[in-house]
């Protein structure tokens, strides 16, 4: 209980050894110190002065390095080392070929995101660098008719689909490998199975053919292994959904955030009839282009929409490297 302000029942006149009657904190005189050393009014001003020139002071300097924190984050985060194209006969389709208007050079990632490593003579490296066609283009069937729908697409693969309808989505995907494959000096492995070293490209497109006629979305991933986690998705990684119908795209770009880790990537596909390949945008959010988000809980079952097809998180699958 507070004894502030309580008195002693004693009366005055008590005798001697009494208790005093205690004066109320709020009646109390001020020390003596306060009462006989008060400062001259000269120094008391001095001293003021003092204070609010420390105090402004004070403010000046937080606010200067509260701008110096700020003009800091805002900075760009420097961007990766450079990445190296590959040689111009990596891809041997392409009578001249040009790495400024490859992805990489075409579609840079969104604020925040920096481009993943990839290592050169790599799957991936080789992915990245796939030449465009000028501006956004217009994707043609294999009959050399416009597609119906040119609203799927941010840009266009320079490379051609071939006269005959086998070049649809899991044949694009299975296409671009043996491209790859070839151009590494591994064309003995699948699809081609190339028993010479360098085949011509008269070889190389007659065993492509063949391929092609028997590959489906079923036959494509009997090929490949699942991917357990979004957050390990890689530059040729392949969404996938076996079946009639089914589908497929690449993954044929990636980037990240640095502090978190989030990924955001870049899909090309073909389509039923046969047709150009080419980079898809990203109806969900236009203004990010062709990039589209990883999600951020890992979530297998999150949907992946597409223009033309809606996959799952889930069905993310990939070539196994020998």
């Amino acid at each position: 209980m507070d004894t502030a302000g309580k008195q002693d029942k004693t009366q005055p006149g008590q005798t001697p050894g009494q208790t005093p009657p205690q004066t109320p904190l709020d009646e109390m005189p001020p020390p003596l110190s306060l009462r006989e050393n008060k400062p001259h009014p000269i120094l008391r001003g001095l001293l003021i002065f003092l204070a609010v020139g420390m105090l402004g002071f004070g403010v000046l300097l937080q606010n200067r390095m509260f701008k110096r924190r700020a003009e800091e984050s805002n900075k760009k985060t420097p961007p990766p080392t450079a990445l190296t194209p590959p040689p111009s006969d990596a891809f041997g389709w392409a009578k001249q070929y040009d790495p400024a208007e490859s992805i990489v050079a075409r579609i840079p990632p969104p604020a925040g995101l920096q481009r993943t490593a990839s290592e050169p003579g790599s799957f991936a490296h080789w992915l990245r660098f796939l030449p465009l066609k000028p501006g956004q283009g217009q994707v043609l069937l294999h009959t050399t008719k416009p597609k119906h729908n040119q609203n799927a697409h941010f840009a266009v693969i320079d490379i051609d689909t071939g006269k005959k309808n086998l070049q649809q989505a899991a044949g694009a995907i299975v296409r671009l490998r043996a491209e790859y494959l070839v151009a590494a000096g591994r064309g003995d492995e699948w699809p081609l199975n190339f028993t010479a070293e360098a085949p011509s490209r008269a070889e190389f497109r007659k065993c492509l053919d063949a391929a092609l006629a028997r590959m489906s979305t079923r036959s494509l991933a009997a090929e490949l292994v699942p991917v357990n986690s979004a957050r390990d998705m890689r530059i040729g990684d392949v969404f996938i959904h076996p079946g009639t119908p089914g589908h497929a795209a690449i993954v044929v770009d990636l980037a990240e955030y640095p502090k978190t880790g989030q990924k955001g990537f870049i899909l090309a596909q073909s389509f039923i009839p046969a047709q150009d390949m080419h980079i898809l945008v990203n109806p969900a959010n236009p203004q990010a282009g062709p990039w589209y988000p990883a999600p951020p809980n890992d979530n297998p079952n999150a949907t992946l929409r597409t223009p033309e097809w809606t996959f799952s998180f889930g069905e993310l699958m990939r070539f196994e490297e020998k």
